[in-house]
């Protein structure tokens, strides 16, 4: 049988432990939580997209604007237009992948790039309202 003074020490001493790893699960928690929002968040972004380039214009009339807009750029007109052809289908599913969690590093990481060849592109063309958002 434990005395008083030990079971206050004995209590103290597991509520100290219990706190430490409530804290760090509290911090495991949030960062797969953030995890999750930003993978979400990327995902949704290339899925709708790619949806939209399908369903809208279509890719040919996409791609043939999307040519005629980088003109004015140093990239060849043949090289922007096969980009732009790939473009809706590659959206497409890196956005479904990275959405439902499926190859999720492979798609984050080719989704990532793809983001990053997007912004230079449109660095390119000055487009700096697009840029900035």
């Amino acid at each position: 049988m434990i005395d008083g003074g030990e079971m206050i020490l004995a209590r103290n001493s597991s509520s100290i432990q219990g706190r430490s790893v409530t804290a760090k699960g509290s911090a495991d928690l949030d960062r797969k939580f953030a995890y999750v929002v930003f993978r979400l968040g990327l995902g949704i972004n290339l899925l709708i997209h790619g949806v939209g380039r399908f369903l809208g214009p279509g890719v040919e009339e996409f791609s043939s604007k999307t040519t005629i807009e980088f003109a004015v750029t140093p990239l060849p007109t043949r090289l922007v237009h096969a980009f732009a052809i790939a473009l809706p289908p590659a959206e497409f599913i890196l956005g479904g992948l990275v959405t439902l969690g499926l190859f999720t590093r492979w798609a984050l990481m080719f989704g990532g790039l793809l983001i990053t060849a997007l912004i230079f592109g449109t660095a390119l063309r000055s487009d700096w309202t697009t840029v900035g958002i």
